[in-house]
């Protein structure tokens, strides 16, 4: 947002009321990041805009709020339904950027109106003057991204689902089940440890993942013993690793920059955990990402805004974490304050991932 020639010198002066010292941290960078560092959080009697977080139903006034800040500066009202205080702008929780930016421009715009007025002028300013509707759009609030090759991508086809299949079998039987792909080459999925055995290189599992086709070659198999598969898998030299590494890799892959179909991408979502990146395969500005989305739920929108990114990296980020159960659907109510947002699969196409997931914290790489 661009605050106007007089702001380009000196940032607009913003308080904060209502809020801990968490939600004020959060508040100041995340005013700092959608004004491009032209809002400067200072203590209410400096303030040309009070913020005013509130939770509940609210009985107080415009005046017992304005008065905190030496009864000039208009109030913007945060809150998760319109409280109806009067002579006040209204900003819904979760907050989206661009109706703070909307509502900070409109109250910036009339305490420059209710100055000059005192100084000038007995001419009343009144707030229906402003609507928050006319207000241009932020450039952080931008239109859902959506990849070249398109939006969304079939987990349950390919290697992913033949995976899926063959945990979710494994687990009800409790045998280990053997994604076979021909020539000597393998997956062993392991119920009891969780973990997962080859015999292709990474660059080969990678080909496999890319191919949507490859049900068509590759069959699923029952076994009673392993210790044979164990034997050659050590005789070639590869070692197991857990399942929500495999999953991770292999979605990253299967998704080349696109979501898992039936996901939302207006909901929010958390990280459950900071990712254990020193087992799972590195993606571009997954630190980025993920460092934004354990802290608050995120739009894929706003997380591009915010860090800049294309939407190829977004998506796959989110493949990944999705599949190995850290990233949800937000639930926690402090979640709520900025709209950091989301998106997740839709309960009806859940099947075998969404399965996975409620059983990954027993998997923690």
């Amino acid at each position: 947002m661009t605050f106007g020639e007089e702001s380009a010198a000196q940032p607009l002066r913003v308080a904060l009321e209502g809020v801990d010292d968490r939600a004020r941290a959060r508040l100041t960078r995340f005013l700092a990041t959608i004004s491009n560092d032209s809002c400067l959080v200072v203590e209410p009697p400096r303030a040309e805009v009070l913020l005013v977080n509130i939770s509940g139903n609210a009985s107080l006034s415009y005046e017992d709020f304005s008065a905190r800040a030496g009864g000039s500066a208009p109030v913007v009202v945060l809150a998760h339904e319109n409280p109806g205080i009067e002579e006040s702008f209204y900003v819904p929780k979760p907050i989206q950027g661009k109706r703070l930016l909307q509502a900070i421009q409109s109250a910036q715009k009339l305490y420059w109106e209710l100055t000059a007025v005192a100084d000038q002028t007995n001419s009343e300013v009144t707030f229906s003057d402003y609507d928050l509707g006319a207000q241009e759009s932020s450039s952080t609030a931008r239109q859902p991204l959506k990849p070249e090759r398109g939006l969304y991508y079939d987990p349950a086809q390919g290697l992913t689902g033949l995976i899926a299949r063959a945990v979710e079998q494994a687990d009800t039987s409790g045998a280990a089940y053997l994604v076979d792909f021909g020539s000597g080459r393998y997956l062993l999925y392991q119920p009891d440890s969780r973990s997962v055995g080859l015999t292709v290189a990474e660059h080969e599992l990678k080909q496999l993942s890319e191919d949507e086709g490859l049900e068509a070659t590759v069959r699923l198999a029952r076994l009673q013993e392993v210790v044979l598969l164990e034997a050659d898998m050590q005789e070639k030299g590869f070692s197991n690793q857990s399942l929500t590494a495999i999953l991770w890799k292999t979605h990253a892959w299967h998704s080349a920059g696109r979501l898992p179909a039936g996901t939302e991408i207006d909901l929010r979502v958390v990280l459950s955990r900071w990712p254990n990146f020193t087992e799972l395969l590195r993606l571009p500005n997954d630190m980025r990402i993920a460092h934004l989305w354990v802290e608050q739920p995120m739009l894929f929108t706003e997380t591009a805004a915010l860090l800049d990114l294309s939407a190829p990296a977004i998506y796959s980020l989110y493949s990944a974490a999705h599949a190995a159960g850290l990233a949800h659907r937000a639930h926690r109510d402090e979640d709520y304050l900025i709209a950091g947002e989301a998106m997740v699969v839709d309960s009806s196409r859940r099947g075998f991932f969404g399965r996975l997931a409620s059983r990954l914290g027993r998997d923690k790489p």
